[in-house]
């Protein structure tokens, strides 16, 4: 009742003044702990030593487990939990023999101390090890997995129940998001997550650890700030020495998979190197990873994001997709310098056939396209970063990242164009090309001084510049249309900071800086006319704030008084002043996590959306001096999570609310001779709220554990048609998934998901639902490794349906130093068994269009 009381108290008071709102969260939580019952003691074997990690748990009468804790070194737990009368504890570890007790408690404290006997049988399924080898570390073992040598991390931590691998290579360790890996306790993958899960393999493994509070030690801090990561133990025949894998795979219709790499982990020193080309559009690195990457502070600008999308663009109705990458990261540490250096080389090649149709809100034909495209991206991307220590207590440390993104796509379209005022339908052969280029150069140099024990200094400058070039070309029936259509946008930012942070207290730690930064954006429109530019200058005086109340109580809040001048393209000043904050509040409890975020931002609408090509055969209207007042952006979310790793249970929901005003959108303008054009347009306001909850947990664990996830969102927001017309929009989706995670040979694993939209306004009611459905089985031994999946999709357009069918396979078998093996996908099709007519269907409503597009082909393979 307390925790329900909790969230509804949180959810009424968040549109209350911040200083309101925090003090009611720290009156409540200190009535909360005061009424805390703590249970304490130490535990010795029969010679009277002190046993360390031994697991001691604390259920109520009914068997609800209330709290529990793992002995340290010196055999001590401490245990807190709610008032009650009598509670059970229950004390385990693999070389004793367990114990069960029940307590009565009495006023505040109860100290139980107990002597545990040696047991003979120990306990196979217990992987947490009980010598923990460092304060806040927790040691994994492999031996009770089901694994193979040749299985790579991915496939082991999917094993453990403490660990959650999801898309993209993202790690959560109980709830905690893991960004770093670390190889023999030295940093080796920062915002690699995907290399280090599909490179490094289970032969080269020791061990496993998870450390909660690492701290970095080229970072001058108060100690204050920590992070959890993953650390591999490496066998001792794997270190000091290159090691890699090789692998090739060929198939029907000149398919191909080859891969390699290659990395040594030594003292001070990793290298890590991966090569991979491939036809079949198989990816091992994600988007959002590469641009945490190479931009960590600051997001990557509207062109390159653009450009990064398609090349990491995955999709199964391609007709083809060659995809490959080189990758080598080389990091250097001793006492007092660290060099990092990391370059990556990606490029995507990928055609498809489509049909697509556009029509307006109240449903009048526009335009039906059948087109053939082909679209090509490049990317060279790399950083350095280098750390001096000038003393125990200053830093200094220069950063640099640079890339160059190139994107091309070539279009040929049969388009049949609707004229309303004529009743006619006209058909347009077209051709369309589009090509842009975008590189970047960013460098920074900091420095920080520990000038006391409360005090630090820092000083950093930044210089960034970037240069987009677009080309295109667009011709109709032979003529061309808008021929040689040319862009070019420039950016260049000067950023100045110097500050202090100070600790007051172990309670409030703070920051304070000044900031000047200087952004000139310039646009070319063609080789023609004259260039147009903006100048903004920026001063501002920001202020951070954290800490901890208690253990369990963090907050973080930040605000800035900012003042902002534009200069526009005719001399024009423009000036704004604004004040964003934001507020972050978290408080654990056992096994219960409560979290309170709100933000409001400001900005000025980006000139570069005026480049912005949707499309080869679409182009945009747009004015550098688009802008009158700034956008603002206002979110809110509260959070609950309950994890129980010792039941495998885990519940999470979250709701959201989200405000923009006096942002931009897209307004359709014509459509001429087969070539939409559109032009930008201010809205007053636009809003999403929501809620997601998503539950876990295992069932049967004795008999057949299975594993279950659940999944129910839902969103309603108010969108902009055009100037004066909204749209209201809901969209509804739902999960579940049933995965079997049995030590037999044989498992099976089930994935149901329903979504639904429907866009509704004065013009027109457009709905849209999909129904999918996976089914797999997988047989896993020493030697063998085979699963299919069965694979069901429908989709409803307003009330039509089209179906999608198929099946994929994969099949591998160890024979002796090498691995056969066999992947398949698409069988049906590939067999000529299921004629899929609508292979993959998608809708979107924008700027007052509707769009649908049906993808007519598929790749298909068998690859040996």
């Amino acid at each position: 009742m307390v925790h329900s009381y909790a969230i509804y108290r949180l959810l009424q008071f968040t549109r209350v003044h911040t200083v309101s709102f925090i003090a009611f969260v720290l009156m409540f939580l200190c009535n909360t702990l005061n009424a805390q019952h703590e249970i304490s003691g130490t535990i010795v074997d029969e010679s009277g030593a002190a046993v360390n990690g031994v697991v001691i748990i604390c259920s109520d009468a009914t068997g609800q487990i209330l709290a529990h804790d793992v002995s340290n070194t010196e055999g001590k737990y401490l245990i807190a939990i709610d008032q009650a009368t009598t509670v059970e504890l229950s004390i385990t570890h693999l070389s004793y023999e367990e114990i069960y007790t029940k307590l009565q408690l009495k006023g505040e404290r109860t100290t139980w101390d107990c002597t545990m006997k040696e047991s003979s049988n120990l306990l196979d399924q217990i992987m947490i090890k009980a010598d923990y080898k460092k304060k806040d570390t927790i040691e994994f073992s492999l031996e009770n997995l089901n694994i193979k040598e040749a299985d790579n991390l991915k496939k082991i931590l999917e094993q453990i129940p403490s660990f959650l691998v999801g898309e993209g290579g993202t790690i959560f360790y109980e709830g905690k998001s893991i960004n770093k890996i670390l190889v023999n306790e030295e940093v080796a993958f920062i915002n690699q997550n995907t290399t280090a899960l599909n490179s490094i393999q289970a032969r080269m493994i020791e061990n496993i650890d998870v450390i909660h509070n690492h701290q970095n030690v080229f970072e001058i801090s108060f100690n204050e700030i920590r992070e959890t990561v993953l650390n591999i133990d490496t066998k001792e025949s794997a270190r000091n020495i290159f090691s890699g894998v090789i692998a090739a795979e060929y198939g029907t219709s000149n398919t191909y998979n080859l891969s390699g790499d290659l990395m040594k982990f030594s003292k001070g020193l990793s290298m890590i190197t991966t090569n991979n080309i491939n036809s079949i559009g198989q990816k091992e690195m994600d988007q959002s990873e590469v641009q945490s990457l190479f931009r960590p502070e600051t997001p990557l600008s509207h062109y390159q994001e653009n450009l990064l999308q398609n090349l990491f663009e995955e999709r199964q109705d391609f007709t083809s997709n060659r995809f490959s990458h080189s990758t080598a990261t080389v990091r250097r540490r001793n006492d007092k310098l660290k060099l990092d250096g990391t370059f990556y080389r990606i490029n995507n090649k990928l055609a498809q056939s489509s049909i697509f149709d556009v029509q307006d809100l109240d449903q009048t034909f526009s335009s039906e396209n059948t087109s053939i495209e082909e679209v090509s991206g490049n990317s060279y991307l790399g950083n350095g970063a280098v750390a001096y220590k000038l003393s125990p207590t200053s830093i200094i440390s220069c950063d640099i990242y640079v890339n160059r993104l190139q994107g091309y796509d070539n279009m040929s379209v049969a388009a049949d164009q609707f004229n309303s005022l004529m009743d006619t339908t006209v058909r347009n052969e077209l051709l369309g090309s589009r090509n842009i280029q975008s590189s970047l150069l960013d460098q920074s140099v900091s420095y920080h001084n520990k000038v006391s024990e409360k005090n630090i200094l820092f000083v950093k400058g930044r210089m960034a510049n970037e240069s987009s070039l677009f080309n295109g070309s667009n011709d109709v029936n032979a003529i061309p249309f808008l021929e040689d259509i040319g862009y070019q946008y420039k950016n260049q930012i000067n950023q100045y900071d110097m500050g202090i942070k100070s600790k007051f207290s172990k309670y409030f730690v703070s920051s304070f800086a000044l900031n000047y930064s200087e952004e000139t954006e310039e646009i070319n429109m063609s080789a023609q006319s004259e260039s147009t530019n903006r100048v903004r200058k920026t001063y501002a005086a920001k202020w951070k704030a954290w800490g901890d109340f208690s253990k369990k109580l963090h907050y973080k809040l930040s605000s800035s008084l900012i003042s902002e001048r534009h200069v526009l393209s005719n001399g024009q000043p423009l000036d704004f002043l604004y004040v964003p904050f934001s507020v972050r509040i978290e408080y654990e409890r056992r096994k219960h996590n409560w979290l309170f975020k709100v933000d409001r931002n400001y900005g000025a609408n980006n000139i570069e959306h005026t480049l912005d090509i949707m499309e080869p055969l679409q182009f945009n209207n747009g004015s550098i001096d688009n802008i009158t007042q700034l956008n603002r952006s206002e979110n809110w979310m509260a959070q609950y999570t309950y994890n129980d790793i010792f039941e495998g249970k885990r519940l999470s929901v979250k709701i959201i609310r989200n405000r923009y005003n006096n942002d931009n959108a897209l307004f359709f303008m014509e459509n001429v001779s087969g070539v939409s054009s559109f032009q930008w347009f201010n809205f007053t306001e636009r809003s999403d709220i929501g809620i997601k909850s998503n539950a876990s947990k295992i069932i049967f664990p004795l008999k057949f554990p299975t594993k279950v996830d659940i999944g129910v969102n839902y969103t309603r927001s108010i969108l902009p048609v055009n100037e004066t017309e909204n749209t209201n929009r809901n969209y509804y989706n739902a999960s579940l998934t049933l995965k079997t995670v049995t030590d037999s040979k044989i498992n099976y694993s089930l994935r149901s998901q329903f979504a639904k939209l429907n866009d509704r306004n004065e013009y027109a009611v457009q709905n849209y639902t999909f129904f999918a459905n996976r089914f797999s089985v997988n047989y896993y031994d020493q030697k063998w490794d085979c699963a299919i999946h069965l694979i069901q999709e429908s989709h409803w357009i307003n009330g039509t349906r089209r179906n999608r069918w198929n099946i994929n396979s994969n099949l591998s078998y160890i024979l002796g130093k090498y691995t056969i093996s066999m992947d398949i996908r698409h069988l049906g099709e590939l067999l000529s068994l299921i004629d899929n007519n609508a292979y993959n269907y998608s809708y979107r409503q924008e700027g007052g269009l509707v769009y649908r597009s049906q993808r007519d082909q598929s790749l298909r393979y068998l690859l040996l």
